[in-house]
């Protein structure tokens, strides 16, 4: 389940939204378990370092493996391989599924500095500023934001439109 979208679906809301502009644990970014420190079996871990790989790309191992276990855990497995959460395709899921999977996501990795990441290049950021800029942003519509990627329903333009206007007043204040 690559990122719940980072790659399919909402890199196009993101995309939406830098066009416009030129778009773990605790939601800091740290690499600790969102989901308890319940240990896994050896078959929940196998399938959590499954989750894991698909979400490589996440920016470190550490936030990967953090995903992948915490998902199962807040999942359990059943319900994880129902839902096909290793897959790299970005499922569909409940808004409660949603929820809870953007719940790990956000305990494992900082999603402000993950979209500003997707659009660093073009919006001519440079890491420290993606990290300054990150937490200028409301992380409550952040978060919303990737739960409605995980939906069958889009991001409204007025979502989209908020969620621009807090990056272009946030961006003379994260450069330089």
């Amino acid at each position: 389940m690559r990122l719940w979208g980072v790659r399919m679906r909402w890199v196009h809301v993101s995309t939406c939204v830098l066009v416009v502009v030129a778009v773990g644990c605790g939601g800091g970014g740290s690499s600790g378990d969102a989901a308890g420190s319940r240990k896994l079996s050896s078959a929940e871990s196998e399938y959590a370092a499954e989750i894991a790989a698909a979400n490589e790309d996440l920016g470190s191992v550490a936030e990967a493996r953090c995903v992948g276990e915490g998902v199962v855990r807040a999942f359990g497995l059943a319900r994880a391989k129902e839902l096909k959460l290793e897959s790299k395709d970005t499922p569909v899921l409940s808004r409660s599924d949603a929820e809870k999977a953007v719940g790990v996501l956000d305990g494992c990795t900082n999603l402000a500095e993950l979209l500003l990441r997707e659009g660093k290049d073009s919006l001519g950021l440079s890491e420290a500023e993606v990290i300054r800029c990150a937490k200028l942003l409301d992380r409550a519509k952040i978060r919303e934001l990737f739960v409605k990627t995980q939906l069958e329903d889009t991001v409204d333009a007025a979502e989209s439109q908020d969620l621009q206007d807090d990056l272009i007043a946030a961006l003379p204040r994260c450069k330089g």
